[in-house]
């Protein structure tokens, strides 16, 4: 997810 880098925060969430 390219979005990721504009919202860390996503990519948290997709860790989890």
């Amino acid at each position: 997810m390219d979005m990721g880098n504009q919202h860390p925060s996503i990519s948290r969430l997709q860790e989890i």
